[in-house]
């Protein structure tokens, strides 16, 4: 795979936390974060809620709502990133 874009490896974060992707993609999109200066902020915050929502101990917090966070925090991310 070529190398990746920002928006590209930011719009795969989401599937690399939860496993998603096959190692190909694993591999680009690690490649990228050690050579990006800009989104390996954005994948730890991710990470950070990611394990703060994981430290809950709400019952009606399922792995789909935290997924369902997860993507939509990068969505918002990427939108605002579109913006300027």
């Amino acid at each position: 795979m070529r190398e990746l874009t920002c928006q590209q490896a930011r719009s795969m974060v989401s599937d690399y936390m939860n496993g998603d992707l096959d190692q190909e993609r694993i591999q680009s999109l690690e490649d990228h974060l050690q050579h990006c200066t800009s989104c390996p902020p954005l994948y730890a915050s991710l990470v950070e809620v990611q394990r703060h929502l994981r430290q809950e101990q709400r019952p009606a917090l399922s792995r789909d709502a935290i997924l369902d966070l997860s993507r939509r925090i990068s969505q918002a991310i990427l939108d605002q990133q579109e913006q300027k």
